[in-house]
């Protein structure tokens, strides 16, 4: 462990979970701005940064992320997802925001607007109902029938290429102190020299 002290990058290890989300539900990102730092710690590799996306549809998003901050507003730290490894906290960690509405995470609070759009009235508050899963354990149990060719993939190889080079583009930008375009992926066609 000693000798790959300072070598892993947040933001390949940790943000590309949050780059995957965002993607899914708001779409491909086109560009982003970032800014990081390894002022904490000194490793060679940022330990904290802080990102803007800019979605292909004019959607915004920022994201932080840092492996040298204390507080539970992470994932791994309200979820609740592996208690044996981590303490849940009752806090929430994702927040989303748009014209319809607004969404917390992990709770699954969903903020809207009862009626009339209007800042003078209070919004409606709902929790979406979900079935407890071990995650864990459903990716096992996914990743076996993709194997034995009962399922397809939940993300595609395309989708895990766009979100790599979205973290690509996030380490330029951070690197340059420009917003950088994000590298367009798409599929091959099926009778391209190198195959699909």
């Amino acid at each position: 462990m000693a000798a790959s002290a300072g070598r892993r990058r947040p933001l390949l290890i940790n943000l590309i979970h949050e780059v995957d989300l965002m993607s899914h539900f708001f779409g491909d990102v086109a560009s982003v701005s970032a800014i990081s730092s390894n002022a904490m710690r000194g490793f060679e590799v940022e330990d904290t940064a802080a990102a803007i996306l800019r979605f292909e549809d004019g959607g915004l998003a920022s994201l932080t992320v840092s492996d040298a901050a204390v507080g539970p507003w992470a994932w791994d730290l309200s979820a609740g997802e592996n208690i044996q490894r981590f303490p849940a906290h009752p806090v929430q960690s994702h927040f989303f925001a748009g014209s319809e509405g607004g969404l917390s995470l992990p709770d699954l609070t969903y903020w809207s607007h009862k009626g009339e759009k209007s800042w003078t009235q209070t919004l409606d508050r709902k929790t979406l109902a979900i079935e407890p899963e071990d995650p864990y354990g459903a990716q096992i149990r996914h990743f076996g029938a993709v194997i034995a060719g009962r399922a397809e993939p939940l993300v595609s190889g395309i989708e895990a290429a766009k979100n790599l080079a979205t973290i690509d583009a996030i380490r330029r930008a951070a690197e340059s102190g420009r917003e950088t375009q994000v590298e367009a992926i798409s599929a091959r066609p099926a009778n391209s020299e190198h195959g699909a």
